[in-house]
């Protein structure tokens, strides 16, 4: 069962002295840093609402997109990661007539992994806008989520993650507000902004179930739409749901109510299960036979162990072992602090087991599956500096200087740390440049590519010409060619090969969802009239088969298949 800290734990000196600690972080100022003077800082400072964060974060966020975008032919594009462009080509093609099918053509496949997140995006392709233009909505739609995130951030630690009068939540805000990674992915078009709310969201909720103030319905309702984000966010539903009944949180509201809600979380796993079978005649999305069958579980192990460790641990690693170390002996006094633990704890073993991303070799800083972890151990940070600053006050005289002080020279140095400035394999001056978003986000200039070239194809093919692809997604969207999957994303016979044979010490080759593929095959099958990014193979295999190399796009086409040359 949660309970307060023991008497001597909390913190009671200082009770008069401070009267709006209860809400939020007081008047936030920093001696010799910040002019006392400034009175709009003050104001934005000492306000319960994250204002000052939000100066931050949304004209940071608003950049970040805009350089993202690019300009062909003196129009400008947004466009999404190439594996959100995938649920985007299936949006589209549902609006346009052609189902859930990515391909255009022949049966559908469930090449996506992201249920919610794709039928989100059908809407935004219904509007009458250009294509170039539809993916902004995305966008601004994603930092609105993130935006949310941290609200509730801010509420979760007010409410569960204070000390005594302690209740200070703008590490944790703006440590989550400033996290490169997160607003990477999310603004990027990937569901991550959504997956991270709802974690942060299911957290408050757990804590609010086991203390009775509100209905395990509404948390298993938010566990329904979790699965239908991502299937494997079960993972993180069975631990919230281990750590309520372990409390016990189960006998807290009546039974009635538990029945109800997992009705509601069951029936939406039914009923999308039973749409997966009739629809795509599979028990399970396309992408998990992909990455999850056909390869060596040592392969996917060592791989996943060892992006993990080089290039998200290691450059994070003080303030991370810094952080856990001091969490574990305070679980007992404390036991919420155990929830974000073994969030965490999932999702890093998640990334593990899974081999890691294919897109780990960038300064990125983190891949998509441990983001969504880490604003809970920012929670955990802030929990930590709470009961430090606590502790002062039991020591020495109560100073409101002083907090100020720690906190924005904690919340700053740890958001250096995170963002990869002290220990990243990168320099200093390019995590600066990727930060500032001077440089333009990672794989943004080659979606200008990509686009470009898919362009000039549609000018030289038949509109129904057949172009089979490396790229699942840009090119996908950004055309109307009937659509063959290289690496079987979106190919059921693919996703279910194995992948070539890796001894132990080349498990670096390794990359998840990367290494299926079968030419051969696709020639038999598909006759594609263009190879748009193909895998290597040799000359003579191409010309043997009546295709010839373009060299401005990247690929090969079959002699007779193009309307012009």
């Amino acid at each position: 069962m949660l309970q307060d800290p023991p008497a001597e734990y909390r913190r009671t000196a200082c009770r008069n002295h401070a009267p709006n600690l209860e809400r939020g972080v007081g008047q936030l100022t920093v001696r010799g840093l910040i002019d006392m003077k400034s009175s709009w800082l003050k104001a934005a400072i000492d306000s319960d609402r994250p204002i000052l964060i939000f100066l931050f974060f949304f004209p940071w966020s608003i950049w970040f997109i805009y350089r993202t975008s690019f300009t062909i032919d003196d129009i400008r594009y947004f466009c999404l990661f190439d594996d959100a462009m995938i649920s985007m080509a299936y949006a589209k093609n549902l609006v346009n007539g052609y189902g859930l099918n990515w391909a255009r053509f022949g049966e559908p496949v469930e090449g996506f992994t992201t249920p919610l997140w794709t039928f989100l995006m059908i809407p935004v392709n219904a509007l009458p806008v250009g294509l170039n233009y539809k993916s902004l909505f995305i966008q601004v739609f994603s930092m609105i989520l993130l935006a949310l995130n941290i609200l509730m951030i801010r509420k979760l630690m007010v409410t569960h993650f204070g000390f005594g009068a302690k209740r200070y939540w703008f590490p944790a805000a703006v440590l989550t507000a400033s996290y490169y990674p997160l607003n990477f992915w999310a603004l990027q078009g990937m569901e991550s902004g959504l997956q991270v709310l709802l974690v942060t969201s299911s957290i408050y909720l757990a804590f609010s179930v086991i203390e009775k103030k509100s209905s395990p319905v509404t948390l298993l309702s938010l566990f329904a739409v979790a699965y239908l984000v991502r299937m494997d966010m079960m993972l993180l539903v069975l631990v919230i749901l281990g750590f309520i009944a372990y409390q016990p949180g189960f006998i807290h509201v009546n039974r009635r109510s538990w029945l109800i809600g997992f009705a509601i979380f069951g029936m939406t796993i039914v009923s999308y299960s039973i749409f997966r079978w009739v629809y795509f005649h599979e028990l399970l999305p396309n992408t998990y036979y992909l990455k999850l069958t056909g390869v060596p579980f040592e392969i996917r192990i060592l791989r996943g162990l060892d992006v993990f460790v080089k290039n998200f641990f290691l450059p994070i690693s003080i303030p991370l072992l810094l952080i856990i170390a001091g969490t574990l002996p305070l679980v007992r006094i404390r036991p919420k602090l155990g929830l974000p633990l073994l969030i965490i704890g999932t999702c890093f073993g998640y990334s593990i087991y899974v081999g890691g991303d294919v897109w780990e070799y960038t300064n990125v800083g983190a891949n998509r599956f441990v983001t969504v972890a880490m604003p809970m151990l920012f929670v955990l940070f802030n929990a930590l500096l709470n009961q430090g600053l606590d502790y002062l006050d039991q020591r020495k005289k109560p100073s409101l200087a002083r907090d100020r002080a720690v906190i924005i020279f904690v919340s700053l140095i740890f958001s250096l740390f995170f963002n990869g400035f002290f220990l990243s394999p990168w320099n200093f001056g390019e995590e600066f440049r990727k930060f500032t978003v001077i440089k333009r986000p990672a794989y943004s200039i080659s979606h200008d590519w990509v686009i470009r070239k898919s362009m000039e194809l549609q000018t030289l093919l038949q509109p129904a010409s057949i172009v089979a692809t490396g790229l699942a997604g840009v090119p996908a969207y950004f055309t109307d060619f009937r659509m063959v999957d290289l690496l079987g994303y979106n190919e059921k016979t693919i996703a279910g090969m194995d992948i070539p044979p890796l001894s132990r010490l080349d498990f670096k080759k390794y990359l998840p969802g990367h290494l299926k593929t079968d030419i051969p095959y696709i020639l038999a099958e598909y006759r594609p009239d263009f190879f748009f990014f193909p895998p290597k193979m040799p000359e003579d295999f191409w010309q043997s088969r009546g295709y010839e190399y373009r060299g401005e796009l990247k690929g090969w086409h079959k002699v007779t298949a193009f309307s012009e040359t």
